[in-house]
């Protein structure tokens, strides 16, 4: 059973900035990232459980923040190395949506790790 739509916040962002969190997840990850985006954007619209959109939106803001760049066994590396020169548009367009999923991330972890009402502690 899907849960009621806790976080219409999430929703919300991932409706307006989802064009440009889907473009910048296929450059810094290709297929599999723009993929995550369509994924998670869909499982927020579905009420989908809470522990499941985080852990999609962690695995995005590690593509966004660039955790995996370097190591030579990740795919990503080869989609950052193929990106041209970045501008400061880039860039600050890049960090901006980084911020804003790690400001989600810490919100659903906030409500995945809140006690349930009526229920002892």
């Amino acid at each position: 059973m899907l849960q009621p739509q806790p976080l219409p916040d999430l929703v919300g962002f991932l409706e307006k900035e989802g064009p440009a969190l889907h473009a910048l997840a296929r450059q810094l990850a290709g297929p599999r990232g723009a993929a995550l985006v369509t994924r998670t954007s869909l499982a927020a619209k579905r009420g989908a459980p809470l522990p499941r959109l985080l852990a999609d939106l962690c695995d995005l803001h590690a593509i966004l923040s660039l955790e995996e760049v370097g190591d030579p066994d990740r795919p990503e590396t080869g989609f950052f190395a193929a990106l041209p020169p970045l501008t400061e548009r880039f860039v600050d367009e890049a960090c901006r949506l980084t911020d804003a999923v790690e400001s989600h991330i810490a919100e659903l972890r906030s409500v995945v790790r809140a006690p349930k009402p009526g229920l002892a502690a």
